[in-house]
């Protein structure tokens, strides 16, 4: 399935990393003069993990602890959950969904850092399929619901097709057609 469009295609190859023994202020001062929301944690070229804005907040600001003293390890994201540049962008976008994450990094075959996509990126790509992106993320944080009581827009996640009445199966957003395959 998919939409045809390759991550390799929009993805952001001005990739701004960090290292590990970096002090977050460092960090937090990279970020606020390129605006950008995250960073990549490299060291000998190999991805370490990740750090966004939401990490410094609630790790360092809520925390009033000293962003010059503490290192980027310390808070880091890792491990890191990477794509290929010849990902689909649908299956790109299910996954960030399903993780709750706004960026991937993008690799190459000996997972070497090239590239990243961010909701940022695959807007300018695709307007229409961002917001199927913000249901997904709002259906998903509600994972509370029982049988029947979800009735919402998005893509299946058994067949990918688009519908406009998705329920809960197995913990599964589903069109009305691979639910009844599921009985």
């Amino acid at each position: 399935m998919g939409v045809g469009i390759e991550i390799g295609d929009m993805m952001n190859k001005a990739v701004i990393t960090v290292k590990p023994n970096d002090s977050i202020y460092k960090v937090a001062s990279t970020m606020a003069n390129t605006d950008i929301g995250g960073v990549v944690v490299v060291q000998n070229k190999e991805i370490k993990g990740i750090i966004t804005e939401g990490d410094i907040i609630s790790e360092i600001v809520s925390k009033k602890a000293d962003p010059e003293k503490i290192k980027v390890s310390e808070i880091m994201k890792s491990p890191v959950k990477t794509i290929k540049k010849e990902t689909d962008l649908e299956e790109a976008i299910k996954l960030m969904c399903n993780l709750n994450i706004e960026r991937l990094p993008v690799v190459n075959d000996e997972g070497h850092l090239i590239g990243i996509v961010t909701e940022r990126d695959m807007t300018k790509a695709e307007p229409g399929l961002i917001e199927l992106l913000r249901e997904k993320e709002a259906v998903t944080a509600m994972k509370t619901w029982s049988e029947e009581e979800v009735d919402v827009t998005g893509l299946c996640e058994e067949c990918g097709d688009y519908s406009e009445r998705l329920t809960e199966h197995n913990a599964k957003l589903l069109c009305s057609r691979c639910k009844e395959t599921e009985f």
